[in-house]
């Protein structure tokens, strides 16, 4: 499955719990199952800063209701993720946090400065190279350039 079906994928899943009533009622007695809070989908939203981030970390925290909820639904089974999957949500949750903590800090009218600015932008740069330079020396790299 490549990188855009399973985006849209999950984002049909996650879409489909937000509008229906039934299947909030559903995913609520899922979370019930799994002794989840419910919380309901953060949809992504390529206009908003940090959507993504937000609906990656939504689903993390909402895996077993989710998987409970594909499991018991034959419409929604085939948005199931894979367990391959779910550790690319983590990696890309991670890969993201450090710039949903620096917009997070820019955002707020009393913090920003062109110092704090340039700071947290050097300081992301690093930790991209950081990454860029590790991926570069693994050696399994079949998951990643899947979903290029």
């Amino acid at each position: 499955m490549g990188g855009q079906q399973y985006r849209t994928n999950h984002f049909m899943e996650l879409l489909l719990i937000k509008r229906s009533k039934q299947l909030q009622e559903k995913f609520r007695n899922c979370c019930e199952t799994a002794n989840v809070k419910m919380l309901m989908p953060i949809i992504d939203v390529c206009t908003r800063w940090n959507s993504t981030f937000q609906m990656i970390t939504w689903s993390l925290k909402m895996k077993t209701p989710l998987n409970i909820l594909c499991d018991n639904n034959d419409s929604l089974n085939k948005y199931r993720l894979t367990n391959e999957e779910w550790a690319l949500n983590i990696s890309v949750a991670n890969y993201l946090r450090p710039f949903q903590c620096l917009l997070t800090l820019l955002s707020g009218e009393k913090y920003c400065t062109l110092s704090m600015v340039v700071i947290g932008i050097n300081l992301l740069l690093d930790k991209v190279e950081s990454w860029a330079h590790e991926l570069n020396n693994k050696n399994d790299r079949c998951a990643v350039d899947e979903f290029e």
